[in-house]
């Protein structure tokens, strides 16, 4: 899932969050946090209303930041592996190149997502 998400979306760039909901999952043992954005689909070169599920959060972190809005999105580092991680707020390091942000005001970290179109924005 993660692969199809960054094939389609890329990083996020440019792209805006207009609601966070964290709510219990379905089995109530964990927790899921749904984030919904306008991003650009870079396939069909569309901005479209997206909605991301985490599942199984593990790290949620959320801070008000007067320097960096966390919901204005500029880039987003997307790391898979044993969890996946969204930094919605990272850093770059000494290559240029962008990397998780250990002071980061808006960042998931989780056991999968899922997302979906909720909708698609008409630019003209």
């Amino acid at each position: 899932m993660i692969k199809e998400f960054i094939e389609t979306y890329a990083d996020l760039a440019d792209s805006t969050t207009y609601n966070i909901i964290v709510k219990p999952s379905d089995d109530n043992l964990h927790y899921e946090i749904v984030v919904n954005i306008l991003g650009r689909n870079y396939q069909t070169n569309q901005w479209e209303y997206v909605e991301i599920t985490f599942e199984q959060v593990i790290e949620f972190t959320f801070k008000i930041d007067k320097r960096n809005s966390p919901l204005g999105i500029w880039e987003v580092y997307i790391q898979d592996g044993d969890t996946v991680l969204f930094d919605f707020i990272p850093i770059y390091d000494n290559s240029a190149e962008i990397v998780e942000n250990p002071d980061s005001p808006f960042k998931i970290r989780c056991v999968n997502i899922k997302y979906k179109v909720t909708g698609l924005r008409d630019l003209n």
